[in-house]
Formats: structure tokens, C-alpha cells, sequence
């Protein structure tokens, strides 16, 4: 394939399906079948990186000419999904002919990221509770993503403004793993249910909502 050099798009239209133009130093390319080189050329010192890119991955080429010598170029390279591809390269794709992920294994795949951010949330807010003050810190969130009141899924009601101090305060972020009991916790009650009336808990006394339901833990929960 022909050489690709930042900072001149027509020439580089011209060579690739699926380029995208991020500004004069920076261009990303989706390869969408087969095995592409992919060059990055500085051109007044020629200095040249490059880098076998398949399907499936997007290169991003950069060109720097007032970086130190070694530095002037380079093509790095990632995975991408059918979420990632610009709207002028999607509409020419078929997301499964060109191997790349469905809308439904999209959607299996937000799926258990929102399991992994459950059991993060669960941690960072009982991490010190026994099974039983997880499986109730874990039934708050899920209840909530049942009921009409709150989003309709776990991501977006764990990330709802001020709704779990763990995720605006930084204690989710200092989570290095969940515990084998915090997943137990949350596989135990995505099977079943164990306190369904559960909607807020605060570990400083009980909630301004809902109506008081009892103590557990260090935990003071309520019901709607």
C-alpha cells in the first residue's frame, strides 16, 4: 500500500477506504479485511515507521517534524468495534463479513461490563460488610434499574448524579479487584432477588428518602 503521510488528505483518500482525517499530524485508518502495511513517512528527514495492521484493527499514524530525531513518526495500533467506525466508512460495512462485533454482541458485551461495574460499586460501597451487606448493597442497585423511577440499567444508575458516593468520590476508582464474596454477592442476587422492597442505604443514618427499614451492618437501608 502506498506510504500514508499526515497532512495530505487527498493523496490519502485517494489510497484508503476507512481513513479518518484527526488533524494535520494525525490520521486513523480502519482496516476492514485482509492484512494492511501501514506506513508513517516524515518526509524531511524520511524517517519511516510502520506496522502490519489486520482486520478488525485501527492504525493511527502520526507525523511530528519538530520532534527530537526517532520520534519524527509512528503507527500505533488497536482493536476496534462497529461503535468505532465513522459514519462515512459504516455505512459501506457489514459488521459480521468483516469479522468486527454485532449490535447484539455489542450489547451482550455492555452487558457484562455493567456486571463488572455492579460488583466494583458493590465493593467500594460494602467492601467491609459481610455476604449478606453486599447481596443488600447489591439488591438497591439492581431494584433500581427495575423500577420506573430510575434509568433502565445498571451503568446509568450507578453513574447518576451523587446516586453512590463510591463512584463521584473516587472509592471505585481505588478498587484494585472486587472480593470472591462481592461477586458472589452480585451473582446471588442477579439470580434471585433477596430484598426486593430495598431502594437507598447510607452508612450515616437513614435516608431523607424512602421510608426507614432497618439497620444491617454499618448500613441504615430503606424501602420506597
Amino acid at each position: 500500500m502506498t506510504p500514508v503521510q499526515p497532512g495530505a488528505p487527498d493523496n490519502l483518500m485517494e489510497a484508503l477506504r476507512g481513513a479518518s482525517i484527526v488533524d494535520e499530524h494525525h490520521v486513523q485508518v480502519y482496516i476492514l479485511e485482509g492484512i494492511v502495511q501501514c506506513e508513517a513517512v516524515e518526509p524531511s528527514s524520511g524517517e519511516k515507521a510502520e506496522a502490519d495492521v489486520s482486520a478488525g484493527e485501527m492504525a493511527e499514524m502520526f507525523v511530528d517534524p519538530g520532534a527530537q530525531e526517532g520520534d519524527k513518526c509512528g503507527v500505533a495500533k488497536k482493536k476496534f468495534s462497529i461503535r468505532d467506525i465513522p459514519d462515512f466508512v459504516l455505512e459501506e460495512v457489514d459488521p459480521e463479513s468483516f469479522g468486527l462485533d454485532s449490535a447484539e454482541e455489542l450489547a451482550e458485551e455492555e452487558y457484562y461490563d455493567s456486571l463488572e461495574l455492579l460488583a466494583l460499586c458493590v465493593e467500594a460501597e460494602a467492601g467491609n460488610q459481610d455476604l449478606d451487606g453486599k447481596r443488600m448493597v447489591a439488591d438497591v442497585i439492581l431494584n433500581r434499574v427495575d423500577a420506573p423511577e430510575w434509568p433502565d440499567n445498571i451503568t446509568d444508575v450507578i453513574t447518576q448524579p451523587y446516586a453512590f458516593a463510591s463512584y463521584w468520590d473516587g472509592g471505585m476508582e481505588a478498587v484494585w479487584e472486587p472480593s470472591e464474596e462481592t461477586f458472589e454477592a452480585v451473582r446471588m442476587e442477579l439470580l434471585e432477588r433477596s430484598w426486593p422492597e430495598l431502594y437507598y442505604f447510607t452508612s450515616d443514618g437513614y435516608s431523607r428518602y424512602g421510608t426507614p427499614w432497618g439497620k444491617a451492618g454499618d448500613h441504615y437501608f430503606s424501602t420506597r
